[in-house]
């Protein structure tokens, strides 16, 4: 089996082979809160690696494999980066309910739209879980935009759903307190008058 690499260094993104960033907007509401985020994945992080519900030992041991674990890392590395070269403070809606739109790149690969928001999901919790089994235990990875993924309501498209060609992936988070009555009429418009 070959050598999974685990050490990140800013050769590895700028220079070498992933060659990737992060470009991050966001607004704070009145209080200072944090109230919506963008967030653009450029280069080959733009790949959102899927996480999958894997086995091992008998399907009774959780397996994450260590390739993704690493891509996972990577996107931590990118957006802590971004944070640090602009002198953005660290962001976090907390446990207050958000919602997250996400966009993805164009891939050469078969794209699993559930196993993406899985991944996102997962990586906007803090990488030391404050919540549930994992509680204390660092996973290895995430940015600690939610306390708790159960905050997140979110849906994935790729870029050929809405008639794009991107070579970036788009992340966009909103409070839900801004955008539930939108959300609200929209779905009283199209869907709930049938």
């Amino acid at each position: 089996m070959p050598k999974v690499k685990t050490k990140i260094t800013d050769d590895d993104l700028d220079g070498g082979p992933v060659r990737s960033r992060i470009d991050l907007v966001y607004s704070l509401n009145q209080a200072g809160a944090l109230k919506s985020l963008k967030m653009e994945i450029h280069g080959k992080a733009a790949q959102i690696p899927s996480l999958k519900n894997r086995k091992r030992h008998g399907g009774k041991v959780p397996f994450l494999d260590p390739a993704i674990k690493y891509r996972l890392r990577v996107l931590d590395y990118l957006y802590k980066k971004t944070l640090s070269q602009h002198d953005i403070p660290p962001l976090s809606w907390g446990t207050q309910k958000v919602v997250l739109i996400v966009i993805c790149a164009r891939r050469k690969v078969s794209f699993d739209a559930d196993n993406v928001l899985t991944t996102v999901r997962d990586w906007l919790e803090p990488s030391v879980k404050k919540f549930g089994k994992g509680a204390g235990k660092s996973r290895g990875w995430g940015i600690g935009l939610v306390d708790n993924d159960k905050y997140i309501t979110g849906l994935v498209f790729t870029d050929r759903d809405l008639g794009l060609n991107l070579d970036h992936t788009l992340i966009f988070m909103r409070s839900w307190s801004d955008v539930h009555s939108d959300i609200f009429s929209f779905l009283n418009k199209e869907f709930f008058g049938l």
